[in-house]
């Protein structure tokens, strides 16, 4: 049986999620370097990426 781990850090959940769309990685990536500069904002930052790419 597979661990289940209940968390709500966005860049956990996203480091977790495998992606092979190079334009699914955006939000990871952009969410992953907010969070190392800054520590917060990592949700904010996946929404308005995600909006961004909606066109």
């Amino acid at each position: 049986m597979e661990d289940i781990n209940v968390i709500s850090s966005g860049p956990t959940i996203l480091k977790s999620i495998q992606l092979d769309n190079a334009a699914a990685k955006i939000p990871v990536n952009i969410s992953k370097a907010r969070d190392d500069e800054v520590g917060d904002g990592t949700t904010s930052v996946c929404v308005l990426v995600v909006e961004l790419l909606r066109g």
